[in-house]
């Protein structure tokens, strides 16, 4: 669906119609909506292929615009798109599609938190996972670099972590455009999910007979639409980029790889071209001096290591496998990574992570295996 050249949608789900219509943005009855924004959005970047009849699915609702009417499907864990008699297997179907509620729209506004002055929220969901999401961070202007969602995971793990940009921009959206129908009956506290804080204001999450309720600052009581609520039930681990170090080659000064048997000892050198406009970068391993490009594209198999499981106290090998250690610069400061990857000792398969002396995940042997083999081929090149 070509969302760019639309202006008029429609949704229909149980007999209700929410029209939208596209004015300097996406209105709601003639109200600029963020929610209607963004929902829009996530319609335009599905796609499909054809695929035959389908048989047995749950028809989640209908979308209409002046050129196409279809119904939304779901059949098991998959989503399908039925215009006329062709079905279409969908793709990246965002969650706000495949839990779509018109409570989203029709819902009265609940005590608006903006987004602009927004800089932190506080999660509590039991004693063990209290956790919090930032614009500020401790990690060093090298390693936050990559990422561009500006929000940062700060108090659950050894390190601070980069929320995962497409978690926080749904996050984000949500939670300072919360949608309800206000209701009177008390919550009893034993269904309490979580509490929450932004701006100073806590709010509270309960869920009753597979409902979800929000109670705001002032007390009141609101039923949530199930999308916003079930995106509450977050855990820290589904919410961040799990790279395990992921420093730029333009800012690496060493880096030290050991297996049991073998050890590379990579070296770089970075200058600015003659109009100071481009890093230009010399990379070595021991005393031989590596093609740029080559070096580049087997640095993407060391910066794509991530962690595949929260570590849970599992036993491992005393001695490491793997290690590596990063020398790098940033903002005038010289800075070292530590990783260590220990085999466990019931799944020699998992590596236990230790970064600068802590774990906190566990990554598949296959990765750091295939990061191994490139860089000996790039050696024998």
């Amino acid at each position: 669906m070509n969302t760019e050249s639309l202006t008029k949608l429609s949704i229909i789900k149980n007999g209700s119609t929410i029209n939208l219509q596209k004015g300097s943005s996406w209105e709601v009855e003639q109200v600029a909506d963020s929610v209607a924004d963004y929902f829009v959005e996530k319609l335009g970047k599905v796609r499909g292929k054809k695929v035959s009849e389908v048989k047995d699915y749950q028809s989640l609702y209908s979308v209409r615009t002046p050129e196409i009417e279809g119904q939304i499907l779901k059949k098991d864990t998959s989503y399908f798109f039925k215009k006329g008699r062709q079905f279409y297997e969908l793709a990246n179907v965002a969650p706000i599609l495949a839990n779509y509620d018109e409570i989203l729209f029709t819902g009265q506004p609940i005590q608006s938190v903006m987004m602009e002055g927004l800089s932190q929220m506080t999660f509590e969901q039991g004693t063990d996972e209290e956790f919090t999401l930032a614009k500020e961070s401790k990690l060093s202007k090298i390693e936050s670099a990559p990422f561009i969602g500006g929000w940062f995971l700060v108090n659950h793990y050894t390190q601070d972590f980069s929320v995962a940009y497409d978690q926080g921009e749904e996050l984000l959206i949500n939670v300072t455009n919360f949608r309800g129908k206000v209701i009177t009956d008390s919550l009893p506290e034993e269904n309490l999910q979580q509490q929450f804080s932004m701006n100073e204001q806590i709010f509270k999450l309960y869920q009753v007979d597979g409902k979800y309720y929000l109670k705001d600052a002032l007390n009141r009581v609101w039923q949530l639409p199930d999308y916003q609520g079930k995106l509450l039930e977050m855990h820290p681990f589904n919410l961040i980029d799990r790279f395990l170090a992921l420093i730029m080659a333009d800012a690496l000064d060493k880096l030290t790889i050991q297996t049991e048997d073998q050890t590379w000892k990579i070296s770089s050198t970075h200058t600015l071209n003659a109009d100071q406009t481009k890093i230009q970068s010399e990379f070595f391993v021991g005393d031989q001096k590596i093609n740029e490009e080559s070096f580049r594209k087997v640095y993407q198999y060391i910066g794509v290591l991530s962690a595949d499981f929260e570590y849970q106290g599992e036993t491992y090998q005393k001695d490491p496998q793997y290690s590596l250690t990063y020398d790098f610069t940033s903002e005038g400061q010289s800075q070292q990574r530590n990783l260590k990857f220990f085999p466990l000792t019931d799944d020699e398969d998992r590596l236990a992570v230790e970064k600068d002396g802590v774990i906190d995940f566990i990554c598949n042997q296959s990765q750091v295996a295939e990061m191994i083999k490139q860089i000996q081929t790039l050696v024998k090149k």
